[in-house]
């Protein structure tokens, strides 16, 4: 169980963020797959017809869940995604995350063949029963793909404690109704919160006073923000489909 802080913050701000952190914090090794923007990183999220783990959002129902695939940078046949459920019970996250390759990404999705197709990497001891929650929620669910999420991330973990990070995430933008093979794929990209990014921080334990300084002095506020509910308002998803129900229903009638 981790908790999770996210603050909307102003990109000219983000140059003084990063000086005033560094005495505390250092770039975690992901950033060396990156550009100087950090690494990317995918997320095909998944919700049912109704979109009921977006509206759980808005609702302001305090233990949810988002059902997603993600990946980083860019596409390879044997780059490394997890299926990932990720809970949340006010501001402590719950994660359940299974690696397969890309491109096994479909197969195990037909199949359910976890044997097959998750793989034994090293911190990630129940894999297995994390993809059967996964397979379990998307199935039972009759979930499908509705938005991928995209974003640069610079992170930071802390000089004396790996576990404490610190992310900022950039260049926030999504492809509405993907396929899971597009996982990679920016086809009709559109951006959103493009003057702001999105300042993250992540703890097991102790929320540091030295951040909390940092904090007030920059006068940041802490926000409920989603990423997923953010992208699929800016395609007016929701409104889209909901359209597209009632007409079918009223063909249907018709008949």
């Amino acid at each position: 169980m981790k908790y999770e802080y996210k603050y909307i913050v102003p990109r000219d701000i983000l140059p003084e963020l990063r000086s005033r952190i560094a005495p505390f914090m250092v770039h975690d090794e992901y950033m060396a797959f990156g550009g100087p923007e950090g690494y990317t990183v995918r997320s095909i999220y998944c919700d049912t017809l109704n979109f009921d783990d977006y509206h759980e959002k808005y609702s302001g129902i305090k233990i949810r869940k988002k059902i997603r695939i993600r990946g980083y940078n860019e596409e390879d046949p044997d780059n490394i995604v997890f299926l990932e459920v990720k809970r949340k019970n006010e501001k402590k996250i719950y994660k359940n995350r299974a690696p397969v390759k890309f491109k096994n990404l479909k197969d195990i999705m037909i199949t359910g063949d976890i044997d097959k197709y998750v793989q034994e990497i090293k911190g990630f001891k129940a894999a297995k029963e994390d993809s059967k929650h996964f397979l379990f929620n998307y199935y039972t669910n009759n979930l499908r793909p509705v938005v991928t999420v995209i974003y640069d991330r610079e992170a930071f973990h802390g000089a004396f404690d790996k576990s404490f990070r610190i992310t900022f995430d950039k260049n926030l933008r999504s492809v509405i109704h993907p396929d899971l093979n597009c996982l990679y794929r920016e086809d009709d990209v559109k951006y959103s919160n493009v003057k702001n990014f999105i300042f993250e921080v992540k703890f097991f334990h102790i929320f540091p006073s030295w951040l909390k300084s940092i904090i007030g002095t920059l006068k940041l506020d802490l926000k409920a923000f989603s990423k997923y509910t953010t992208c699929v308002d800016e395609h007016n998803a929701v409104n889209r489909t909901t359209r597209l129900i009632q007409n079918d229903y009223v063909r249907q009638v018709s008949f």
